[in-house]
């Protein structure tokens, strides 16, 4: 397990509104609580991310729609592959559904699984927060 922040295009960090227990969205300035993720490998590449209140972010029916970070425990809607990019410092994240996590508009606005291909929407910084 490890602690993470994710940095969309426009440099804004996902924000699990509340600490989690509601929305996921991609407009926040700095790392705080409600921007780090512990990241938990479920290997093969899998993963799910908690949030700061024990919550789990849900791609919701697997993908295809919005992403929140509600969920109780982790299945299906809450594994995430994650994939390394070229770049070696960028990653994607693919729904149970095979659709890209993407922040719309580059950041600034909601988190959703609903892409096919992987593009700077699609592509987040993994950044090690402050005292994690």
């Amino acid at each position: 397990m490890e602690f993470l922040a994710l940095q969309a295009h426009n440099l804004k960090y996902l924000c699990a509104e509340g600490g989690g227990g509601s929305v996921l969205v991609a407009n926040r300035d700095q790392i705080g609580s409600w921007e780090t993720l512990r990241r938990i490998d479920l290997g093969d590449n899998h993963c799910a991310f908690q949030t700061d209140n024990g919550h789990y972010l849900r791609a919701e029916g697997g993908g295809g729609g919005g992403v929140a970070a509600d969920s109780q425990n982790v299945g299906p809607s809450e594994t995430f592959t994650w994939i390394w990019l070229p770049d070696n410092s960028h990653i994607a994240l693919m729904a149970a559904n095979g659709q890209y996590v993407c922040a719309e508009g580059g950041g600034g606005d909601g988190v959703v699984a609903n892409r096919n291909e992987i593009g700077p929407w699609e592509s987040f910084l993994a950044v090690v927060p402050p005292g994690g």
